[in-house]
């Protein structure tokens, strides 16, 4: 039979021991079980197939991560708990400093998982808005003409959201304001770069449909250009259908101001 007295006087002779071992248990227990509730709630919300078919999990591919976002908010979230046990337990063996560390990355943790779940949100809302700006660029373009601006501003759109997006997870991960402005100026002149160099052949023949709508040319006139001879079929923003012959020529309406055109 097992001596009460002698197992009341092992904890007593050792209750410290078995109050960090007591801990650290229930630590590992509690995490486990937070990030197992996290996973089956997004599950049954249907968060974690619409994370799987998101951009950022091409990038956690790319980084080597197998998981989606609610998996990284999940492994975050379970290491808060381990690292608040861990604190706790070598406190109850006075150990202070070691103690301090852990409870300082855990008032961290918090920012840490909030950064990135602003990071998922922000490429979700990025993605919608720049599928949002490409429809109501191309709305009314029947013969598909503006699908390079429609791409471009789109493209623009959603880098613009993106570096907003980047700048508010920096902020919440305590980064120096003087920093993130740094940052956030840097950036806004490479995606403007990046902007005016797409525009660049992009605007010559916008620029020159509209003088060519103000000279008066239309579908049906007859007219050389570029060495080409024929009738304009379709009169678009960016470029002109003439039809020579049993031939069909696109031509970029930039080139009816560069080489010139002459009106039969």
């Amino acid at each position: 039979m097992v001596d009460i007295r002698l197992i009341t006087g092992i904890y007593d002779s050792n209750i410290i021991l078995f109050n960090f071992i007591g801990v650290l248990l229930l630590g590992y227990l509690g995490g486990f079980l937070v990030k197992n509730t996290i996973l089956r709630i997004s599950k049954i919300m249907g968060l974690d197939e619409i994370m799987r078919s998101s951009k950022i999990q091409m990038v956690f591919k790319e980084l080597g991560y197998k998981g989606t976002a609610i998996n990284l908010i999940a492994d975050v979230v379970k290491w808060f708990v381990y690292l608040l046990a861990l604190s706790s337990a070598f406190e109850i063996l006075s150990m202070h400093e070691i103690s301090t560390i852990f409870a300082v990355v855990v008032r961290y943790i918090p920012n840490i998982a909030i950064s990135i779940a602003v990071i998922v949100i922000g490429i979700f809302a990025a993605d919608l808005f720049g599928r949002i700006v490409s429809e109501l660029v191309s709305t009314g373009d029947k013969t598909g003409e503006m699908s390079g601006i429609a791409a471009i501003s789109s493209s623009f759109a959603r880098v613009v959201l993106y570096i907003v997006t980047l700048i508010i997870a920096l902020r919440l991960l305590g980064v120096d304001p003087t920093a993130i402005t740094v940052v956030m100026a840097v950036l806004l002149m490479a995606a403007s770069g990046l902007f005016v160099l797409s525009m660049r052949d992009v605007a010559p023949s916008f620029m020159a449909g509209i003088q060519m709508k103000k000279v008066g040319l239309k579908e049906k006139d007859k007219i050389t250009v570029s060495g080409i001879s024929g009738t304009i079929t379709e009169f678009g923003t960016l470029s002109t259908t003439i039809k020579s012959g049993r031939k069909t020529f696109v031509i970029p309406n930039s080139h009816f101001i560069r080489d010139g055109f002459e009106k039969v």
